[in-house]
């Protein structure tokens, strides 16, 4: 059920581009991603400790996907060209909400989750 200010958040992503949604579950994240990015895309993935937790990072890789995560690497070299790869993935990026509901003084939803379409 989506309160009055989970719709405001959405709304407000939607005023900048973004496409939001609000789903209850790291499962119904999971599924509506899989269902959402071509499994011949790259993905670049943000730090957050959401996404990681999601668990979509792995079922990704699992289906094909060639993603870039910086998290992944050990060296600060790795890490530098995994951030240049991930800007030029076909999905821009995965990456917590947490940083713009902040921004629009916005508590956090349950699964904040955004991905950007390159």
């Amino acid at each position: 059920m989506q309160d009055s200010r989970i719709k405001r958040l959405i709304s407000n992503l939607k005023l900048r581009n973004i496409d939001a949604f609000f789903l209850e579950s790291f499962d119904e994240v999971n599924e509506k991603l899989l269902n959402m990015i071509p499994g011949d895309n790259t993905v670049g993935v943000g730090h957050s400790i959401t996404v990681q937790n999601s668990g979509i990072v792995e079922k990704l890789i699992k289906r094909g996907n060639i993603v870039f995560d910086k998290t992944a690497v050990i060296s600060k070299e790795e890490s530098k060209q995994i951030k240049k790869k991930a800007l030029t993935a076909d999905w821009l990026f995965l990456a917590s909400a947490n940083p713009s509901s902040a921004e629009l003084n916005f508590p956090s939803t349950p699964i904040p989750l955004m991905g950007f379409h390159g």
